[in-house]
Formats: C-alpha cells, structure tokens, sequence
C-alpha cells in the first residue's frame, strides 16, 4: 500500500482532536490489537476513552474486552506513530 501525505495528515488531524483519554486507549488498542487488558490508564478514563471513540466511529466492540479499529488507515498511519512525538 503506498503511504498518501493527504490521507496520513487527515487521519493525524483528527486523532489530534481526541482527549488525552481517548489517544491513550486508542494507542493501546493499536499496540495490543484490539485488547483492552492491561491498560495502564484507571478505569474511569479507560471507559470515557472507550466511550468517546465507539460514538466516533474509530472502534467498534467485537467481544469482552476486545474492540476493532474500524478504519484500517487509523492502524496504518498510527501504528507507525504510537511512541511518535505528540502521540
């Protein structure tokens, strides 16, 4: 797949417009494909995270404990990026 600048700077821009909360738990989903076990956020700000990024459309629920991340350019473009500056 080739990388598009356009299609990486808009997926940047909207990921930056999540809460601290949500970039954490969407960062964790990345990295542990799709388990949410073993997040190191508390409970409340892993359920406001897991919350705000179902009613975006980012995630979706497949299981107890595991979500999808429904675009596979969020998992190109920020799988790359998960440790990146500002993430």
């Amino acid at each position: 797949m080739v990388r598009d600048p356009s299609v990486e700077s808009l997926v940047l821009q909207e990921y930056s417009k999540l809460s601290k909360n949500s970039k954490a738990v969407l960062r964790h989903l990345v990295e542990s494909e799709g388990a949410i076990s073993g997040i190191t956020l508390g409970r409340p700000s892993t359920t406001e995270g897991l919350r705000t990024l179902l009613q975006a459309g980012f995630i979706e629920r497949v299981g107890r404990g595991r979500y999808r991340v429904v675009d596979p350019m969020v998992l190109r473009v920020l799988g790359g990026r998960v440790s990146g500056p500002g993430l």
